[in-house]
């Protein structure tokens, strides 16, 4: 039997790590499958095991592993994460969205990254919604993307709580901040704590 011990990498090591349990899996993974996986995962080599192993099986017998597998099997753990938070924000409980928020930022998350993300997430939703104010359906919003299929069902979903108007506002609230961070004009943590709060505040008035 073989027994991994899996010690938490330091972030410069992870790459090699990766490289590292594919080989003893006598597999070969791209430079840009090595880049997205760790995007993707959890920075812990338990999991990144297991994620190899699931992307062993669906390329077999070929040994090679390349972007488009990863992009196929491994659902977006960043994106999981930000639906956790925007799902928070459509409930209208403050305290719960203070709560994922700060689980974030607590499981090192960097504000910026934060802020990065919504942009992403939001700008997600404003082709959903588009899609779904023409009566369109989930599978032609996933024909416009190359997220993963999870990450674009949700994103339909999640879609149907927010008017376009709303999600625009939004999204350019976002981008206005991302230019002030860098101008250095704003503080990240503040920045992106003031953005929700005001999410927050606009569910409770009923939008």
């Amino acid at each position: 039997a073989r027994i991994l011990r899996f010690e938490p990498p330091r972030r410069s090591d992870r790459a090699g790590w990766v490289r590292k349990l594919a080989e003893e899996r006598g597999l070969t993974i791209t430079p840009g499958a090595v880049r997205l996986l760790l995007e993707r995962s959890q920075p812990d080599l338990r999991l990144l095991d297991q994620e190899i192993a699931k992307l062993a099986l669906y390329g077999s017998p070929s040994t090679r592993i390349d972007e488009e597998a990863v992009r196929a099997l491994v659902s977006d753990s960043r994106e999981e994460e930000i639906f956790a938070l925007t799902d928070a924000l459509g409930s209208s409980r403050p305290g719960e969205v203070a709560g994922v928020l700060q689980s974030l930022l607590d499981a090192g998350r960097e504000p910026t990254w934060l802020l990065y993300t919504l942009v992403s997430h939001w700008r997600r939703l404003l082709q959903a919604r588009a899609v779904r104010d023409r009566g369109g359906t989930v599978a032609e919003l996933q024909a416009k993307l190359t997220d993963h299929p999870f990450v674009v069902e949700k994103a339909f979903r999640q879609a149907a709580d927010y008017s376009a108007a709303e999600l625009d506002r939004g999204f350019h609230d976002l981008l206005r901040i991302e230019e002030q961070i860098k101008l250095g004009e704003l503080d990240a943590r503040l920045a992106v704590e003031g953005f929700i709060l005001e999410q927050v505040l606009s569910t409770a008035r009923g939008r």
